[in-house]
């Protein structure tokens, strides 16, 4: 009982940060944001924070991704895009093993 009050604890906290880059993105001038970042990490890190629901649910993720790229953009946008897809991907996957590349 507690792990899983734990767990929505975490997850509370990533939606209130999330929330609040939100409105620093949408209220201000976004070139101060912009920079150059490898978009590799940025996956990495969304599956490291999500990995306990696809674990939850059985399912297994293995990564193939090319590091060392830069892409240049706003990294709070594209981890949100990523963060997503792969929340998605999770609660819509039935399989017991899913591979991205």
């Amino acid at each position: 009982m507690l792990d899983v009050i734990e767990k929505n604890i975490k997850r509370l906290n990533h939606l209130i940060e999330n929330l609040l880059k939100f409105e620093e993105v949408r209220g201000e001038d976004n070139s101060g944001l912009i920079e150059n970042f490898d978009p590799a990490l940025v996956i990495e890190e969304v599956l490291y924070s999500n990995e306990p629901s696809a674990k939850e649910k059985g399912l297994v993720v293995e990564l193939d991704l090319i590091k060392g790229l830069k892409v240049r953009g706003i990294r709070f946008e594209f981890s949100q895009v990523i963060t997503n897809l792969f929340v998605n991907a999770i609660k819509y996957t039935e399989r017991e093993k899913s591979k991205s590349k």
